[in-house]
C-alpha cells in the first residue's frame, strides 16, 4: 500500500470541496433556469385565447349545404375546385 504525505492529502482533499461547491452552484443555476423557463412557457401560453365560432345555414330548395372553415358555402349538388388541376 502506498502512503501520501498529509500535506497532498489536504491539497486533495480542499480540491475535492472546492469541485463539490462548484457542482452544488451548478446545480442551483440549473434548477433556478428550469423554473425561470418552464414559467416563462407558462405565460407566453396563458396570452392565448380559445375562441369558438358556430354558424347556421339553410338552403332555400331543400339541397345539403356545406360550411368549410373559410366562410365558403357550398351546395349539395354542385363541386367547386380551386383550377389548378382542372381538366
Amino acid at each position: 500500500m502506498k502512503q501520501i504525505s498529509q500535506s497532498a492529502y489536504e491539497i486533495a482533499i480542499g480540491s475535492l470541496q472546492a469541485q463539490g461547491k462548484r457542482l452544488f452552484i451548478l446545480c442551483i443555476a440549473l434548477l433556478i433556469a428550469l423554473i425561470a423557463t418552464n414559467g416563462v412557457w407558462i405565460w407566453h401560453e396563458s396570452q392565448y385565447e380559445d375562441v369558438s365560432v358556430t354558424q347556421e345555414a339553410t338552403a332555400d330548395d331543400g339541397s345539403d349545404l356545406v360550411i368549410n372553415g373559410v366562410g365558403d358555402i357550398n351546395y349539395g349538388g354542385e363541386s367547386e375546385t380551386d383550377g389548378q388541376n382542372t381538366p
